[in-house]
């Protein structure tokens, strides 16, 4: 649209444009008009005023039937024809000297004026020559006799209408060629303001959408570049533009890649330039990213000449797609490792209850065998070691689920950490070395001193195995950081954490590190690069950090070592009220009717035997319902309940609400394979008076029992359900 407005600026400028062909056409029109009236006045010739008026009449028919339907070289050329034969008619017919100069002055003028090109006044300056040939063999020759004598007067006359009218010609043209020359100027300047604009907005286009532009010559090995190209590469002027040059900008890794590619695909099959690379230099610590495109011209001999085309920068847009591929790498693993929590949480809860049958059974049978020799206890007690080792793996799962149990209370990290390591010291190998950097400003945090040190030790552990027999050396940092919560998303945390301040510990090795690849996998149930069937190892730190509200972060890397970092909620400034410690259980028998509610017939069962033997009278209900049953019976008269928190149907939750309804002062103790926290969120408007872990032995089961039923002589017994 803009070229097509320009050309036919310009071409209004021309003096041979078709908006000149109207003037000249009167002008020239007129002038045979006004000769043919001088001629009939003074020179006394009809002739000449006839034939002057034909010519312009002819003239006039130039206009109206030629000059409006051809384009303008043609009727330019018909009106110089009648023009030229006019000047003839002129010259033959008047004998004087004069008059033939003067109209081939206007003729020429005329021609320049209606042709201004140089094929147009060569070829009328060619016709122009032979004017005086011509004429002066006309009058010596056919119209010798015509030839109309002028005296002085009418000579002068003539002479000077005929400068008169060239003068006015020429100063009509001037007139008309200055007025031309402010449009051209006009023209040029709105279209260099234009071309300014248009400059302008294109570069602010490439500057935001960050595309630089080059042209690489083919004969010199040289390319220039825009400035916006030598931001994107970060050069200056005085970086040295050849090929190598641009090559030592690609990233080593992709650098004879992309040589290959250039004189393979580009020069050698000359296909267009469209590939994405990377930059050896790095942009807020990340690798910084390109795509150039470009298309390759060709010389006259069919040779490729240069490649021109644009690079544009790329990096957000590649960081963002790797953030979103990691998320949605870290999302899947986090779904992964929640269904292998709740997997592993129902696995530990079931086999929870027949740890709580095997201990149990194992207690009874050493009761029984009391009175017997002594060589019989040894492999009850093999048993029972046995069965504690199952409930320590089950706990392990608990913690991976995120639903171990935790004693939550303020922690001196730095204090913590000194007394595991110190303990941990002598079963390191003696080539690697433990370093610690503790922020002595360190926050306490709310944590469960147990379970930390367990996260810790695996931690730890898994450092220097991942060292081996090769020297290293373990980091060990404790501070306070803020993160917020997009950097918290970007690990594995705890749901609904927000950002703010956080507890901070962090262990680093300079181990080998890892892969994306065992990254992916590390937290994994029984995963391990080094052999299996470890165990659960980080993924009961993974449970254990998120059970704590916590989140944990991984930065690894073949060859650069391995970093965990993991964030803890601080505990609060005052001194927080910390629970009391539980007392050991009183076994010694007591009396009381026990109602115990469990679908688990062995749970049951093995609860009936220890009680009863601890002197207490017991009877049992299959589920919920069957235990409201009992209890809504006029002649019941129940001190105490043991009420299983899962059962089908009814759960705990439901069963223990309609307990309080129907017997708003009968104790209740809750029992669980999960942990004490989790249990405690599931009760809103009452509390249970107490909570039994599953597996417990026959001393938790009867102290639990003795402090909660009210005898007489027991008054002042206070239930005893951590806070």
């Amino acid at each position: 649209m803009g070229t097509a407005r320009d050309d036919k600026t310009l071409d209004g400028t021309r003096l041979g444009a078709r908006s000149m062909l109207g003037p000249i056409h009167a002008f020239g029109s007129g002038c045979f008009f006004a000769f043919g009236v001088i001629y009939l006045v003074f020179v006394h010739s009809h002739y000449m005023f006839f034939s002057n008026f034909v010519f312009g009449l002819l003239g006039v028919a130039n206009w109206l039937l030629v000059a409006r339907r051809y384009r303008n070289p043609t009727s330019a050329s018909s009106f110089l024809a009648i023009v030229y034969l006019g000047l003839v008619n002129v010259a033959v017919h008047l004998g004087t000297d004069p008059l033939p100069m003067v109209f081939w002055g206007i003729s020429v003028a005329i021609a320049a004026a209606f042709l201004f090109d140089l094929t147009g006044v060569l070829a009328w300056v060619t016709l122009t020559l032979g004017f005086y040939p011509l004429t002066a063999w006309l009058k010596g020759g056919p119209f010798a006799s015509r030839v109309i004598p002028l005296d002085p007067f009418q000579c002068d006359l003539l002479s000077a209408a005929s400068y008169a009218g060239l003068l006015s010609f020429l100063a009509y043209t001037f007139v008309l060629f200055r007025r031309r020359l402010d449009l051209a100027i006009e023209g040029l300047t709105s279209n260099a303001d234009a071309l300014r604009k248009s400059e302008s907005f294109l570069s602010e286009s490439q500057q935001i959408a960050r595309i630089g532009s080059y042209d690489y010559e083919l004969a010199t090995e040289t390319w220039t570049s825009s400035a916006l190209l030598d931001e994107i590469f970060g050069i200056d002027s005085s970086y040295r533009r050849d090929l190598n040059g641009w090559l030592a900008l690609v990233h080593p890794d992709d650098r004879e890649g992309m040589r290959r590619y250039f004189a393979d695909e580009v020069l050698g099959r000359r296909a267009p330039f469209d590939r994405e690379y990377r930059l050896a230099r790095r942009e807020e610590g990340r690798e910084a990213w390109v795509r150039g495109r470009g298309i390759l011209r060709l010389g006259p001999d069919g040779r490729p000449q240069r490649v021109i085309g644009a690079i544009l920068e790329v990096s957000e847009s590649k960081w963002a797609e790797e953030d979103r591929r990691r998320l949605e790498t870290r999302l899947f693993l986090a779904q992964k490792l929640e269904s292998l929590g709740v997997l592993a949480g129902g696995i530990a809860h079931d086999f929870n209850n027949l740890l709580t049958g095997i201990l149990g059974n194992i207690t009874l049978a050493r009761s029984s065998l009391s009175r017997e020799p002594a060589d019989a206890d040894p492999p009850l007690q093999r048993a029972e070691t046995a069965a504690m080792r199952a409930a320590e793996l089950t706990r392990q799962m608990l913690a991976f689920s995120g639903r171990g149990q935790f004693v939550i209370q303020p922690l001196d990290i730095n204090l913590a950490l000194s007394e595991m390591v110190e303990l941990l010291k002598s079963n390191l190998p003696s080539r690697v070395t433990v370093q610690f950097d503790l922020e002595p400003s360190a926050p306490r945090m709310m944590a469960d001193a147990s379970q930390i040190r367990q996260v810790v030790m695996n931690l730890i552990i898994n450092a220097a195995e991942a060292i081996a027999d090769q020297p290293g050396v373990i980091t060990i940092r404790s501070g306070i950081r803020f993160v917020d919560s997009r950097a918290l998303a970007a690990g594995f945390s705890a749901d609904g954490m927000a950002g703010g301040q956080y507890a901070c510990i962090e262990i680093a090795d300079t181990g080998p590190g890892m892969d994306a690849e065992t990254q992916v996998r590390i937290f994994e149930p029984f995963y391990s690069t080094k052999f299996t069937g470890r165990g659960l190892g980080l993924a009961a730190v993974l449970g254990i950090v998120k059970g704590h509200g916590g989140a944990i972060w991984l930065r690894s890397a073949p060859g650069l070592g391995t970093t965990f970092t993991m964030f803890f909620p601080r505990a609060p400034d005052e001194p927080l009220k910390v629970s009391p410690a539980m007392r050991e259980p009183d076994v010694a028998c007591g009396s009381g009717q026990v109602l115990v509610i469990d679908d688990e017939a062995m749970v049951r069962d093995v609860i009936g035997d220890v009680l009863r033997m601890g002197g207490y009278q017991v009877e049992d209900a299959i589920d919920g319902p069957a235990g409201l049953g009992r209890i809504r019976a006029p002649e019941a008269r129940y001190d105490l309940v043991l009420l299983d928190l899962t059962m089908p149907g009814m759960d705990g939750v439901e069963v223990f609400v309609e307990i309080k309804k129907a017997r708003p002062d009968l104790r209740i103790v809750v029992m669980s394979g999960y942990n004490r926290g989790s249990v405690l969120k599931l009760f809103t408007d009452a509390v249970p008076d107490d909570f039994l872990e599953k597996p417990f032995h026959h001393e938790d089961l009867l102290g639990v029992v003795k402090r909660n039923i009210r005898n007489d002589d027991k008054a002042g017994a206070e239930p005893r359900l951590a806070e």
